[in-house]
């Protein structure tokens, strides 16, 4: 097989004590010439031979991350631990993924986000996060972590958090600082954004929206073009579908209103 890179003795020293190599391309290949300088490898194994993958600029695999097929990972991007990336993935910008995280198909992972442990995300999913902090406000949490998978031709941006096994699908999108945890799962059109959040094993399709500060748990199932904002929470079972709004309300899965928020608002401003 001929190699299509080599490590160079140029070297750095990671603020954890590794040490990673600059490549440089042995022979042309895809967009890549002959004697191009790469990124940065901790070992040539981190790169796959063969397929045109490439870690370029500033970008840097270590551990025992493996780049491969046509994957390309660019500019200050990290891969760390055991991470996979494949097929026409790319990793840009300042992203970060460590642990077990798997990347492949026409995926695009960029900005300031951050993966970990035994996240995935594939097909044609775009995910472009900004830190976010942890309640503590101590720590940078990870945008997508544990289980969670993000595919199809969802769109995640902001300060999200999409962990456990939730599951973000279709053409869906979580914006701002949209949560999905547990089992929540959102696919279709459905758009989450704001502080709103979906939980325990919730489902939100259709062109469902959530937004400002509204929850959904329980097994809920909400379709349609249900729209559900300020601080309202919907838990319990059952599914709602339509056209339907709830603003600043409590409800039970069924749809049997518990507390209306709003005109709790409307008679404390008469009273005053």
């Amino acid at each position: 097989m001929l190699f299509k890179f080599y490590m160079t003795d140029e070297s750095k020293t990671l603020p954890n004590g590794v040490n990673v190599y600059r490549i440089v391309a042995a022979r042309s290949f895809g967009h890549i010439k002959k004697c191009d300088f790469g990124g940065w490898l901790q070992y040539a194994e981190n790169l796959s031979q063969l397929g045109t993958s490439w870690v370029a600029d500033d970008a840097i695999i270590c551990g025992e991350s493996i780049v491969s097929e046509d994957a390309l990972v660019k500019d200050s991007a990290v891969v760390d631990g055991h991470c996979r990336v494949s097929g026409n993935a790319v990793i840009c910008d300042q992203a970060m993924l460590r642990g077990r995280v798997y990347v492949f198909d026409h995926a695009i992972i960029g900005s300031e986000t951050s993966l970990a442990d035994q996240c995935s995300v594939h097909d044609k999913a775009t995910v472009f996060c900004t830190p976010r902090w942890t309640n503590s406000q101590s720590n940078i949490g990870t945008n997508i972590s544990g289980r969670a998978t993000v595919r199809g031709n969802a769109t995640i941006c902001g300060k999200v958090s999409i962990r456990d096994n939730a599951l973000v699908e279709d053409n869906a999108t979580v914006s701002e600082s949209g949560r999905v945890y547990e089992n929540g799962r959102v696919s279709g059109n459905a758009v989450i954004r704001g502080q709103s959040s979906v939980c325990d094993h919730a489902w939100i399709m259709g062109e469902t929206i959530l937004c400002d500060r509204a929850k959904v748990a329980g097994t809920v199932r909400l379709g349609g073009k249900v729209i559900v904002s300020g601080r309202t929470f919907i838990t319990g079972w059952g599914m709602q579908s339509g056209k339907t709004e709830y603003r600043d309300k409590v409800i039970s899965g069924d749809g049997t209103l518990i507390y209306d928020r709003f005109l709790k608002k409307e008679e404390e401003a008469n009273v005053s």
